[in-house]
């Protein structure tokens, strides 16, 4: 009996050992996820030495790094047949990519774009702390571009002998960066003032240096010119002596007054294109002091010949859809086109010498650029 005792101890004791050491480990993972992976809104395009002309809102995909994430830590991709799988793509001709034994946790894609094979962060923190620079953001061949999806069940026909559960995403990639672009410039000369107007100077005003890669917070380091005639004028002259700022364009273009008044233009034979960084994840206005500015220096030519140096500044944008309000964001990855900026000539009399701008909002269409050797 007593044996039988001992013997009885020893099974509990093993049992609560068990159990402890169950607890202490924690729940049992699950199935490991099979993914395909697709960019939604890219279409391909071949060309010769990467010699694409990307006019409109067109922006180049060269290159592309799949992660794999939970939303903190990033995760590994296996093939089928359990070998590493390759995650930075050059090659867009597939329509879509399947990646195998993820680990469970796996929730969600992310796919960033045109940063180089050596952009491989670790986890998401290390993605959001990567910081771009707005002056090296301006040109649509080598964009960042940045997209993510969560992850929907799929079909059951990629379920394979490793036991993985079938998923996909759809991923749509887009600039990290708004754009504002001015493809004509137009007068319209209601009070006929002027015979003529010149226009010498169009520079940008209230927008960031740099901002992190994925941010939810707007950052510090703003550039902003007060609006008043002192710092305007300054920051033309400023502008000048500096010359060739991504942010500063002298067109030369003089808007002649019709006969009997009305309205002039000019279509610029080169649009001006400026991108800017916004809060990107809350999509809230562009600056902490409200939306990136436009000034134009002006010269006003009367029927005498006298000449009166103008300035105007823009203090918002409005869509030219009818009946819209005023625009309350800045959208990354949009583009904000006047087509032509226009003013009256009435507007240079106010004291504030401030306009509200019409805009047409585009959203930028990606081309996955493949070279012809």
């Amino acid at each position: 009996m007593k044996l039988s005792r001992i013997f009885a101890s020893l099974i509990a004791m093993t049992v609560l050992f068990v159990s402890c050491e169950k607890q202490n480990v924690g729940p049992e993972p699950g199935s490991p996820k099979s993914v395909t992976v697709s960019i939604s809104n890219v279409s391909f395009t071949k060309s010769i030495n990467q010699d694409l002309n990307l006019q409109g809102n067109k922006v180049a995909l060269n290159n592309a790094r799949i992660l794999f994430t939970d939303g903190a830590a990033f995760y590994p991709a296996k093939k089928a047949d359990g070998t590493d799988a390759v995650t930075y793509i050059t090659d867009f001709t597939n329509p879509s990519l399947d990646f195998h034994l993820l680990d469970n946790r796996v929730n969600r894609v992310i796919i960033v774009g045109n940063m180089g094979e050596s952009f491989n962060p670790a986890n998401l923190d290390e993605l959001r702390a990567a910081v771009l620079d707005v002056k090296d953001n301006q040109n649509p061949k080598s964009l960042p571009l940045y997209g993510t999806s969560t992850l929907t069940a799929g079909q059951p026909t990629m379920e394979s002998a490793h036991g993985s559960t079938s998923w996909v995403a759809h991923v749509s990639l887009a600039p990290r960066i708004s754009r504002i672009e001015i493809a004509g410039l137009a007068c319209n000369f209601d009070i006929q003032k002027y015979s003529k107007i010149a226009i010498n100077q169009i520079a940008l005003s209230n927008f960031y240096y740099n901002h992190s890669f994925v941010s939810t917070a707007a950052p510090s380091n703003l550039f902003k010119i007060d609006n008043t005639a002192a710092a305007i004028t300054n920051n033309f002259a400023t502008n000048v002596a500096n010359g060739a700022n991504w942010y500063w364009d002298n067109p030369n273009v003089t808007l002649t007054m019709p006969v009997g008044g009305g309205l002039a233009s000019d279509e610029l034979k080169t649009q001006l294109a400026y991108n800017i960084f916004c809060p990107i994840e809350d999509n809230l206005t562009a600056t902490s002091d409200g939306y990136a500015r436009i000034d134009i220096q002006l010269v006003g030519t009367d029927a005498l010949g006298t000449e009166s140096p103008l300035y105007l500044s823009s203090n918002g944008f409005k869509t030219t859809t009818s009946g819209e309000p005023m625009l309350t964001s800045f959208e990354p990855g949009k583009i904000y086109r006047m087509a032509p900026l226009q003013f009256d000539e009435s507007d240079l009399e106010h004291h504030l010498k401030c306009v509200s701008l019409s805009v047409e909002v585009i959203e930028w269409s990606v081309v996955a650029v493949s070279p012809v050797w």
